[in-house]
């Protein structure tokens, strides 16, 4: 009988405890039920969805997706004909998007095709912008250099890497750029020159390379090969000041800068050199700019950004300067959401005033790749 008496008071136990899992269960399920969706997370190790930013006091920051717990959390939901879609970027515990270091981007729409197109969108509660241009640039390696590999950089940031990269730029302002080529065997050759947006045929900055060729007298010929603006000073890494030299040993790493009339200089360079790759020239690159207007879309987009200390700032609360813009650079259908929801995945620039509630503002730009949900 007592044997009895403790087995029921067991089975009493287990299923006390099984109730409780249930329970616990359901409630883990209604509260995923109200969540917005999460994107999945990318099949690689690269970041796909990270924003940089800069505010009046908080320079040089950015939120990763995948990365110290964030998550991007994507939704939309509709008032009478308009849809709004949206982006946030926010801990993995709070997907309201309400938490300190929180930053969201709302856009407006109507549903159609063209709701995420190219182009520029104005800030919800300000007046339409004019038409900006973009300038539409694409660089090209010069070919038959021998070279495999590409890095560039653009005003001494990483821009990408390939034979070709295409930037849109938002001023005609110059550009300092520069292209590291590499070669399978390891030898390194870099080219550093400043480019005219505005003017693109090439001829406003000195331009320069190296050719290398065995000489039948001295060991090596080493010229400095110019184009563009006119080069009036030439200054090598071994102290020649001359646009041709002679060694009779090939340095391992060796360069020059030229300067023309107006101060502008250009570089060019190898590393790793050895006698094996000669005869060789340095690696070049051109580039091409096109000019477009593209459509203005009014009143179509909202940024949210909550900072360290639990302060929100919205770009709604009060109206934009005039020089304030939000670029669609780059957009195409991505992955659906936890939801099972269609998102938009986009590359976007901006620049605008952040608000709080009680009318403080703050100056808040930056650029990254971003997502919403969309119907």
């Amino acid at each position: 009988m007592k044997y009895l008496k403790n087995k029921l008071a067991s089975e009493f136990q287990r299923a006390r405890y099984l109730g409780w899992q249930i329970a616990g269960l359901l409630l883990l399920l209604l509260w995923s039920a109200c969540q917005k969706g999460a994107l999945p997370p990318s099949s690689s190790d690269v970041p796909v969805f990270i924003v940089g930013f800069s505010t009046d006091s908080i320079n040089d920051q950015s939120v990763t997706a995948g990365q110290n717990e964030v998550y991007l959390f994507t939704s939309y939901f509709t008032e009478g004909q308009e849809i709004f879609s949206a982006g946030t970027f926010a801990k993995e515990d709070c997907p309201g998007g309400n938490c300190p270091g929180s930053l969201t981007f709302e856009f407006r729409h109507s549903g159609l095709d063209s709701a995420f197109s190219l182009g520029s969108y104005n800030f919800i509660g300000t007046d339409p912008p004019s038409g900006s241009p973009i300038y539409f640039t694409t660089f090209s390696v010069l070919p038959n250099s021998g070279f495999n590999s590409f890095f560039w950089k653009i005003n001494d940031i990483n821009a990408g890497q390939g034979a070709t990269l295409v930037r849109e730029f938002l001023n005609d302002s110059t550009k300092l750029v520069e292209l590291r080529a590499e070669t399978s065997s390891g030898l390194i050759s870099t080219a550093q020159r400043t480019i005219s947006i505005a003017n693109p045929s090439g001829t406003s900055f000195p331009i320069v390379s190296i050719d290398i060729q065995q000489d039948s007298s001295f060991g090596y010929q080493l010229g400095a090969v110019t184009a563009g603006s006119p080069a009036q000073t030439f200054e090598w890494s071994t102290s020649d000041t001359t646009n041709i030299i002679f060694l009779d040993l090939l340095d391992e790493n060796i360069g020059v800068t030229v300067m023309d009339g107006n101060n502008s200089t250009a570089s060019a360079q190898f590393e790793h050199l050895s006698p094996n790759d000669v005869p060789v020239r340095s690696a070049g690159f051109s580039y091409t700019v096109q000019k477009i207007f593209p459509p203005v879309f009014p009143g179509n987009v909202r940024i949210e950004w909550v900072d360290p200390q639990g302060g929100i700032w919205r770009s709604d609360w009060d109206s934009q300067p005039a020089d304030a813009f939000f670029q669609v650079l780059e957009s195409e259908p991505y992955e659906k959401n936890e939801n099972d929801e269609e998102t938009q995945k986009m590359r976007v620039t901006f620049s605008c005033r952040l608000f709080s509630a009680t009318g403080d503002g703050r100056n808040f730009s930056g650029s990254g790749v971003i997502a919403v949900a969309r119907p």
